[in-house]
């Protein structure tokens, strides 16, 4: 049994040469991955760098983060900035005591600022080009981002101020296809995964198929007519396939497949069922009974060739039948006669071979 004792390695140790053939440096010697048995690598049809860095959790995290930083700027912003701050013009600024007592008075107001200053003094605000539109777009912006970190798109026709209930229905289906696209890779790199790791514990790996299911209902109906054009063109479909697609044990193929196209063999098929669902159950009358114990073997006991040497054609034939048979042995002998008429015409397209 094989014991993992193997340590994973970052893959930006990895390099490429000219070639494009990965190898590791150490020491100042390559150590290509396909002339060593000591690296067992790893390739993932979608990987694109570290786990953590390059994953989708992380991305929505960022940017979450940074909406989060701008929120808390602009809520300290606003702590500071949002209450006016109070102009005092007084002539208490005689003495240090009387203008404390004044900027006390006013800090009791619970304002953000206070100043104090003579009645003759000239004040000019200066206002900031914040606004709270340009804050709004960007937290807009942020919410965008994530949408499409997480579904490949924003709603419909870029519409990002209201959305619908169809809006809605386009990103659940979006996210089931990217879902289904995703678990197909991951199976095909999993399986290529699970094939190395039997190999190192059994001599011998029979062949084995794996698939990450993801819980979605596929249209059957689309597929059953996939299936039928593809059995119409002559591709049989193997039955393993067919029972795991539709979920049903115990398929077969029937002996005669019916054409679903044509209503005329459906029709036809219904009738031969029918016909044999009532002769399980019926009584047969005396004419049914006689004709089921005649065997093919019947209508081959008598003998026409003398009635065919000089004829010249079919109903000469019939005719010469009519007169020396009666009842059922010239039945017998016009069975005779059209099997040998259509073994001649057999004989005639075949180009004069024996058939």
């Amino acid at each position: 049994m094989w014991i993992n004792t193997t340590t994973a390695i970052q893959n930006n140790y990895f390099e490429c040469d000219n070639t494009f053939k990965p190898y590791l440096s150490a020491g100042g010697n390559k150590t290509y991955l396909d002339s060593t048995q000591d690296i067992w690598s790893y390739f993932h049809p979608t990987d694109s760098g570290n786990i953590i860095e390059q994953s989708l959790a992380y991305k929505v995290i960022c940017i979450a983060s940074l909406k989060h930083v701008v929120i808390m700027q602009y809520m300290t912003y606003l702590e500071s900035f949002a209450v006016p701050p109070l102009l005092i013009k007084s002539d208490a600024t005689q003495t240090k005591e009387l203008a404390k007592s004044v900027l006390d008075c006013a800090l009791d107001l619970r304002s953000n600022g206070v100043g104090l200053f003579g009645k003759e003094d000239t004040l000019e605000v200066l206002n900031g080009n914040v606004d709270k539109g340009t804050f709004l777009e960007f937290v807009r912006y942020c919410d965008e981002c994530i949408s499409k970190v997480i579904t490949g798109q924003v709603l419909a026709g870029n519409a990002v101020e209201k959305g619908t209930q169809a809006l809605g229905s386009v990103h659940s289906d979006i996210q089931k296809e990217l879902c289904e696209f995703d678990a197909a890779l991951l199976s095909q790199g999993i399986s290529a995964l699970l094939q190395k790791a039997l190999e190192l514990n059994f001599a011998n790996v029979a062949p084995f198929s794996f698939e990450l299911d993801t819980n979605t209902e596929k249209d059957e109906k689309l597929q059953a007519d996939t299936y039928l054009i593809l059995s119409q063109m002559g591709v049989k479909i193997p039955l393993e396939h067919l029972e795991k697609t539709f979920k049903i044990t115990g398929l077969s193929y029937a002996q005669e497949p019916i054409n679903a196209i044509n209503p005329l063999s459906q029709s036809l098929h219904s009738n031969t069922q029918a016909n044999s669902a009532l002769s399980s159950f019926l009584p047969l009358d005396g004419f049914d009974r006689n004709f089921q114990t005649l065997n093919n073997a019947d209508f081959g006991d008598i003998d026409i060739t003398p009635f065919l040497k000089g004829a010249r054609d079919y109903e000469e034939v019939q005719k010469a039948l009519e007169l020396a048979f009666k009842g059922q042995d010239l039945l017998n002998a016009e069975q005779k006669l059209m099997d040998l008429c259509a073994n001649a015409f057999l004989f005639g397209e075949q180009g004069g071979q024996n058939v």
